[in-house]
């Protein structure tokens, strides 16, 4: 099983949760609260 790293961060002049991967070619997701976040990709967090 491969792991990768998302680090999610609040943008408080965007008010969006923001995420990057340096991991994942490509990977970029916003959202206004942290569980529309989490919801955007849940396949992540199936081990969590």
């Amino acid at each position: 099983m491969n792991e990768y790293q998302v680090k999610a961060q609040w943008d408080e002049e965007a008010k969006v949760w923001r995420s990057e991967s340096d991991d994942v070619a490509g990977f970029c997701v916003e959202a206004l609260t942290f569980k529309n976040w989490k919801n955007a990709y849940p396949i992540l967090f199936l081990i969590c």
